[in-house]
């Protein structure tokens, strides 16, 4: 960081050259940006992303580090940060910053021909098998979240159009791109609802107690015409067969005697 606290570029560098580095600080710029009402963190640590994620130079761990770095200041509970929540304004600049979301179209153009969630794992090949294949489907299922939680945005005229989020993985998907069948690393983002929308909703699914009273009571009155109507029918069969009735009267009064 600055001498003033302010994250800079130098320090997000610093911090995804190293996996211990970064867990130790990922909840402190998480929190840093969070609190950041002026943005003055937004361009340095986008910046560094960039550059690190646009060098072909840097290796796989690297590059994991920076886009799981992205992707928690997007969506923290992503990384088990439960207790802040997501950044609209942050993910109004990423919205903005074409150059990275060209990087992350190009990456997950990677071996697209293959239907194989595992495809990743030759791309850094010196490096192991799984950092590739996190790494690739990491920016898969990241692209897949923007595109889907911020599918449409309104202009300043007030028109809804589609993000350049959403026409990134329209893209993708026309191109014949596999995207993992279940996510790893996102889950849904969803929005709280209102007040009033959920007073609404519990009304409608939670009947008043006079209902209840009501439902009960036309329960109990239909088990009593059914049973009426189990002795009844016999008496019925009797008459039209020309059997003797009186022992079914009597069974029916003892019946109704003792009920």
């Amino acid at each position: 960081m600055s001498d003033k606290g302010v994250i800079n570029q130098d320090f997000i560098r610093q911090t995804v050259q190293d996996e211990q580095y970064y867990w130790n600080n990922i909840e402190v710029i998480c929190q840093s940006v969070l609190a950041d009402k002026k943005k003055e963190t937004y361009v340095p640590i986008l910046a560094a992303i960039q550059e690190v994620l646009g060098d072909d130079a840097q290796s796989g761990v690297v590059k994991l580090l920076a886009i799981r770095l992205l992707g928690t200041l997007v969506y923290p509970q992503s990384a088990q940060i439960e207790q802040y929540s997501t950044n609209t304004n942050f993910v109004s600049r990423l919205l903005k910053s074409n150059d990275i979301l060209n990087i992350l179209y190009e990456i997950c153009l990677y071996k697209g021909e293959v239907q194989d969630d595992n495809r990743g794992e030759s791309m850094f090949k010196s490096e192991g098998k799984e950092i590739g294949k996190e790494f690739l489907r990491y920016c898969l299922e990241f692209v897949r979240f923007l595109a889907t939680t911020w599918e449409n945005s309104k202009t300043n005229s007030g028109d809804i159009v589609q993000t350049q989020f959403s026409i990134i993985y329209q893209n993708l998907l026309q191109s014949g791109i596999k995207f993992p069948d279940k996510n790893v690393y996102f889950g849904e983002f969803k929005k709280k609802k209102s007040s009033k929308t959920q007073q609404s909703q519990a009304a409608t699914q939670q009947p008043s107690s006079k209902v209840q009273k009501q439902v009960a009571g036309e329960s109990a009155g239909d088990k009593l015409i059914a049973d009426c109507l189990s002795h009844v029918e016999p008496l019925l069969n009797m008459v039209n067969s020309n059997t003797s009735i009186i022992p079914a009267i009597q069974d029916s009064k003892s019946l109704l005697k003792f009920n």
